[in-house]
């Protein structure tokens, strides 16, 4: 069974992806990502495969188990993905 991630964010995609030093370079090492700061991100279908984070970067006040994390991605007009 996988543990949610222990925060909720609301962001604009392309702010996440254009501030993020934690995460998002070493995401796109494992996908076919736009780079930084790329935005918008071209419509298509992206991969991201065997992604496995660098814990040491993740809060210590987490757990240690399987965590999921869920996105939801919507177009400026509030249209789901």
């Amino acid at each position: 069974m996988y543990k949610l991630l222990p925060y909720k964010k609301e962001a604009q995609f392309c702010d996440i992806t254009k501030e993020d030093e934690l995460l998002y370079p070493e995401i796109q090492a494992s996908s076919d990502f736009p780079n930084i700061g790329t935005c918008p991100w071209t419509p298509r279908k992206y991969h991201l495969t065997n992604y496995i984070p660098d814990i040491s970067k993740f809060p210590r006040v987490m757990e240690s188990g399987d965590y999921m994390m869920e996105c939801k991605l919507f177009t400026s007009d509030d249209t789901f993905l």
